[in-house]
């Protein structure tokens, strides 16, 4: 069993791709904290403050692990080293319940949007909806079971489809 990632995987340009792909939760935060500030007026300082203090605690922790353990984030793995074999057993399957339950929630929307564009009138039909929303998450599943190079691909169309 290969317990290190495969050299030279992905091409420079899918490592950037994949980079400002896995950014757009740093990018949203960008954008909401006007919002935020705009709403919360005189409270946002001290809600950006609950917020960025565990978040900045979990970059710094990342920062340092990846000095004692090069493991490319992989949580489970840390878990492992430093807790034992059960808890990172534990660690990871909670992880992949995560991506599945991500998954299954993030389907229904794709589906709807695919109706609401190919063919509007069976948005609202429960059957239809739940049909294309399969196919999503089936898609999505094969892409994942397909390694990092799939993934990759796509991710670099839907860059270029996706730019404004």
């Amino acid at each position: 069993m290969q317990t290190e990632l495969r050299a030279n995987s992905l091409s420079f340009i899918e490592s950037i791709v994949m980079g400002i792909a896995g950014s757009a939760p740093g990018y949203t935060i960008a954008v909401t904290t006007a919002t935020l500030i705009g709403t919360a007026g005189m409270l946002s300082p001290g809600s950006l403050l609950i917020f960025a203090i565990p978040m900045l605690g979990i970059a710094l922790a990342y920062k340092a692990l990846n000095k004692k353990m090069v493991n490319s984030g992989a949580a489970y793995e840390w878990t492992r080293q430093a807790f034992g074999k059960t808890i990172g057993y534990f660690s990871g399957w909670a992880l992949l319940v995560a991506s599945m339950v991500f998954m299954v929630t993030g389907s229904l929307p794709i589906a709807t949007a695919t109706l609401d564009f190919v063919a509007p009138g069976l948005t609202s039909d429960i059957l239809v909806t739940t049909l294309v929303a399969t196919f999503w998450f089936l898609l999505i599943g094969v892409v994942l079971i397909a390694g990092i190079k799939l993934t990759s691909k796509i991710q670099v169309v839907i860059a270029y489809f996706g730019r404004s």
